[in-house]
This record gives structure tokens, sequence and C-alpha cells, in this order.
């Protein structure tokens, strides 16, 4: 058996062979006789059930081009741009496959097809296509299985334009849109334009003809190649005709008239299943109508103003607590009271040591009693000394120096007891560190607050500052009681920065409450507060601390 040598050119198919002049073996020649012969019989047990369809069938009878034969020896190079794989199940979508059962095969060679088949296998081609989803698989079914009305060997779909480009190739091949076969395409596109109906490409010739397309027909050696525009409209202008079909037929075979005509005419149902589609585009539209919907809810949904507030951690103080200072310079022995502890005027606080000031007054005793005592000495000696006599007035100076030193050591004895001047709570946050502790005069040791004169300090951060305003509300929920909030309003806003216990930036605001609500609380107590402010857009409400973070991050 004798095979022609295999030319070094660049193939675009690189599965599935066509044979240059080549002998088909016996077996495969006897399996093809076998498979006609089936198919002979399948038509005639048909025609004697239907006498209509028996006499349509004889009135028209078209008999199919031949059908590919399975070739051993070597196929066309086609042109470089186009890599054709071997079909295969998994290459031929789903919706190409008929709901009728009617045989889905290419016409093989010497059998007679009817019209009426062959416009049904054209309706189902187009039904097929019309199904896909999108232009894309409605593609992958034309290229797959225009096959089924006429035989060809394989088929490219071109989108027309300025630069055409390769949609789908039999088979499921790859493309590539930069070769040569890309420029003889475009080549066609611009010679056959104006071209409504199909037309048969002939050879370039070598004088006055285009390289790229001579070499791309030289390379596929006797291919015929047949153009076939796609109109989605009987009676289109060419300009509105933007999908073609390149269909090939290998060693050779020619296209006849009447298969010429019979493309021609299924052009018409071929071009409508590459149309946009139009249930596809509604339907993003309509997912684009929602989501704009949806989003312009959304921006006027944070466009509602809303009362804009922030939480800032309260305590409550007294309103104008007595302060109780230290007296004098000591170190505070015993504290007679506890925090909270209710005093009234007169009740001892705390003691100092008053061991040094108990050894002064005895000193003081003594020496009170020395002077009196060389006092009256020299008054029983004046009345014969001149001398004592003027040492008299001396002696009665020292005598009132040495009480009023005792006078005052008692006063300070009398001090180191500290009492309260006024009723009210005892107000000390750490009784422990004051036992001990040396005290400096005037030093502030605790103090002693109306229990029912109160009010509240927040510490709010920094950020949040820009909030505050005088008389602003605010909602104070005790830790003891948070289910329930008590009203109050800002009177007073620090100007310092200071840290808060939690050790945040903050700014110091007091604010107070009914005199009908002081009884409520007590001095001390903790909670968290939340400002109210004024209305201001949903959005600037939710964005505001997330931007101002990214603002310190950003450093803008």
């Amino acid at each position: 058996m004798t095979k022609t040598p295999r030319q070094p050119v660049d193939s675009p198919v690189q599965s599935g062979v066509a044979p240059d002049g080549g002998t088909v073996d016996d077996a495969e020649s006897a399996r093809l006789d076998k498979l006609r012969a089936v198919q002979a019989r399948v038509k005639q047990r048909r025609s004697s059930r239907s006498s209509a369809a028996a006499s349509q069938t004889k009135d028209a009878v078209l008999s199919s081009p031949a059908a590919v034969d399975k070739p051993s020896g070597q196929q066309p190079s086609p042109p470089t741009g186009v890599t054709q794989a071997r079909p295969s199940p998994s290459t031929t979508p789903p919706a190409s496959a008929p709901a009728s059962g009617m045989p889905t095969s290419p016409p093989a060679a010497g059998v007679a097809v009817s019209l009426r088949e062959l416009l049904g296998r054209i309706a189902q081609v187009a039904e097929a296509g019309m199904r896909a989803p999108n232009v894309r698989e409605a593609s992958a079914v034309l290229v797959n299985r225009v096959a089924e009305v006429v035989a060809c060997d394989r088929v490219v779909l071109v989108q027309l334009g300025h630069r055409p480009t390769l949609v789908n190739v039999s088979g499921g091949g790859v493309i590539e849109q930069d070769s040569r076969f890309t420029d003889a395409v475009s080549l066609l596109n611009r010679r056959l334009r104006a071209q409504q109906g199909g037309v048969i490409v002939p050879d370039e010739p070598e004088e006055g003809g285009d390289s790229r397309l001579r070499e791309c027909q030289t390379a596929m050696r006797g291919t015929q190649i047949f153009w076939l525009p796609l109109p989605f409209e009987i009676g289109a202008p060419p300009e509105q005709i933007r999908y073609a079909l390149w269909l090939e037929r290998w060693r050779g075979r020619a296209w006849m008239d009447d298969e010429i005509e019979l493309l021609n005419r299924a052009a018409v149902f071929f071009g409508p299943m590459l149309r946009p589609r139009g249930g596809r585009v509604r339907e993003k539209l309509a997912r684009r109508k929602i989501l704009g919907v949806v989003l312009a809810v959304l921006a006027g949904v944070l466009m509602i103003p809303v009362q804009s507030s922030t939480v800032a951690p309260a305590r409550v103080v007294p309103n104008e607590p007595n302060y109780v200072f230290a007296p004098l310079e000591g170190v505070l022995k015993d504290l007679e009271v506890k925090p909270g502890q209710e005093v009234v005027e007169g009740d001892i606080l705390f003691r100092y040591d008053a061991r040094v000031v108990d050894k002064k007054i005895d000193e003081a005793v003594r020496e009170v009693a020395v002077a009196r005592a060389e006092l009256e000495r020299l008054e029983g000696a004046a009345f014969r000394d001149a001398e004592a006599r003027a040492q008299l007035p001396v002696q009665q100076l020292k005598v009132d120096l040495a009480e009023s030193n005792l006078t005052f050591l008692r006063d300070q004895r009398e001090r180191a007891d500290v009492r309260s001047t006024s009723a009210g709570v005892i107000v000390l946050d750490d009784p422990d560190a004051l036992i001990g502790r040396p005290l400096q005069l005037g030093e502030q040791v605790l103090g002693v607050a109306d229990p029912d004169d109160t009010k509240l300090t927040l510490m709010v951060p920094v950020s949040d500052a820009g909030l505050l305003i005088d008389g602003q509300q605010v909602e104070l929920r005790l830790d003891r009681d948070p289910l329930n909030s008590i009203p109050a309003t800002v009177t007073r806003i620090g100007f310092e920065v200071v840290k808060s216990d939690q050790g945040v930036a903050s700014v110091l605001v007091e604010a107070r409450w009914d005199e009908s609500i002081s009884g409520r609380v007590r001095p001390g107590q903790r909670g968290s507060a939340k400002l109210i402010s004024d209305p201001q857009p949903l959005w600037r409400q939710v964005f505001r601390k997330p931007l101002i973070k990214l603002r310190e991050i950003t450093g803008l």
C-alpha cells in the first residue's frame, strides 16, 4: 500500500487523518459497505410504513456527497492557526443530541437522503444552537454538527470585522489568532465582504495573487474551501453580516451545485443561532437594575439622619465635697474612718503620731515652771537688791515666751486629732495607703461629701471629643444595674487631655442630673455613659471611627 510522504509545513490539524490520493484497506471498505446496507434497509422500512413519506422521497431525492473515508495514508496539512482535535463525545455539546431519534451521522456516499430528512437535520442543528445558553456554545454546536447536513472535513467559524477572529473549529481544536491562517481569512473577508451567498474559494494564482493565501492553500494540498456568510436575517446587507463559515473538503473533492444551494438556504437557519442572546442581555440588565436599586436603597439608608452617640467610662463623684487637708507635718498614725462611712461634725477622722509633740509639751511645761520660779525669786529680792529689780522685766518676758510655747504645743497636740467640720460620708480611694504615711502641710487626705449631692465624671476619648457640646444629653448605666439608664446633662467640658484608667487619652467631662435622681446613686459607683449628639447621616456614624483609624495609620 502506497503512502504519500508528509510535507514539512505548519499544520493546524494534529489528529484526524485525511489522505492525499491513498487507497483504503479492504476491512474498512467492507465495514462501510455494511453500514450503507443497514442504512438502506432502515430507509426502506420507513418508506413502507408511510405512503406519504414514500411519495415525497420518490419526488425529491438528493444524493449526499461522499463520506470521509478513514484512510491509512497521509492527510493534507491545514494552515497554521487551527489545531483540530479528534472529535469525541466530550467535545460535542450535549445540546446537539436530537430529540426525535433521527440519525445524526454525516450523509454517507451512495445513500439517498430525502429532502424531508435534510430539512429535519437542519432544523435539529438550528434548534440545538438556539437552545445554547450563549453564542460560544452555539458556535460549537454549529461547527460540530454542520456535517450532518452536508459532508465536510473541517469547519471553522469566523467572526467578521476589521480584523476577523476565529471563534470555533470543529472537533474542539485549539485556535491561534495570530497565524498565517488568520491572515488568509482576513484576506478572504476583504475580498468577499460584499458577497451575500456562499462561494467556492478558487486557487490563488502564482502571479498577482496573495502569497499568504497561496501558502495556506498549498499547505492544505487539494483542499476545497467553501466560504459561507451567515446572516441574522433574510436579505441582510453584507455590512451587517457578522459571521461566516470556512468549510473544507480534503483530497480534491469538489463542492456540488446542489450542496451549495442547500448551504445557502441553510445559512438562513444557522445565522440566527449566533445572534446575541437577548434573554441573557435582559437578565444582565435586570441584575444590574436590581443591583442599582439595592445600591440606591443602601445609599438612601446611609443618608438617613440618626442620633449619633459615643460611649465613655463614667464615675459618680460628690458634687462639692469638703476636702480635709493635713493641718501639720507628721506621720499619720491611725485612720478612724472608712470609705463611705457617715460622719457628723466633730468626729475624729485620723490621728497623727503625737509622741514628739507630747515630749515637747513636757519640756515646755518644765520651762514654764523654771521661768516662773526665777521670776518669783527676783520679785522677792527686788525690795533690797537694785540689780534684781532691773532683771524683773526680762524674766517676765521669758515666762511669757515659755507659756506661749506651751500654748502652741498644746494647740498642736489638739490638731494631731483631725476632726470633721461637716456631716456627710467619707470619700477615700485607698485607706491603707494613708496609714503610716508622712503628710506634708496642706496635703489633701480625704473628703467628706453630702451623699445626696452628686455628679457624674466621664473620660471621653479624644477621638470623640468633637461630638461634645454644653448641655448634651447623657444616659448613664451603672455596673450594678446595666438594664436601667439614668439621664444627665453635660455641665463642663475639660480642656486638658489626661489618661483614663484604661490608659486612653481622654477629656474630662462633668454632668449633672436632677435633684430627684441624686438619692438613687452613691459616690464611687461606676458605669458607662452614652453621650447623645445632634442627628447626622448614618454613614458618618458608621464610618467615622474607621476613617479616624485609617487617618492615624496612613498619616493623612
